[in-house]
């Protein structure tokens, strides 16, 4: 399942690289008979993993996963992504406007970013689930951080 799900995730961050409209490209080529993969990226520093569009992608892929493919999640057209700049928080759901903000301020990496997206999934299963404590880091939250940790390999102590 854990060689899939790295599959998955590797041919998913391919494709979004391969995608991008400017100013990038990427290019296979074979040595030594092995395929190898090059990517060459242009300034660099004007792309970015974090955006609402990227956060929806990511959103979509891991509603086909454990634990949220046991969950009635709402489609990603239905749930608002919003990039923040806010250094004092990682992300935030907000139940009101059916939306889940992430902040550039504290999340740099892909790791971080998917990170924090998982865990602001968590409290919109839970919203879902119609669990009065789904804002809370309690029992609920918990069991369900449990299996996305143990799904990508994440450290299940951070929060």
């Amino acid at each position: 399942m854990k060689d899939l799900i790295i599959l998955t995730i590797a041919g998913i961050l391919f494709w979004w690289v391969a995608t991008w409209s400017e100013p990038a490209h990427s290019e296979l080529i074979f040595a030594d008979n092995k395929a190898m993969v090059w990517i060459t990226v242009f300034s660099f520093l004007k792309l970015t993993t974090l955006t609402s569009q990227n956060l929806a992608h990511l959103y979509d892929m891991a509603c086909k996963l454990p634990p949220f493919n046991k969950i009635k999640m709402p489609k990603s057209n239905k749930v608002k992504f919003k990039v923040i700049s806010d250094p004092g928080i990682y992300g935030c759901f907000d139940e009101v406007e059916m939306q889940i903000e992430i902040s550039s301020g504290s999340c740099g990496h892909f790791t971080t970013i998917f990170q924090t997206l998982l865990h602001e999934m968590v409290h919109l299963a839970l919203y879902i689930k119609k669990d009065p404590k789904f804002h809370l880091h309690e029992e609920s939250f918990l069991k369900l951080k449990a299996v996305y940790s143990e799904v990508y390999s994440l450290d299940p102590k951070a929060i």
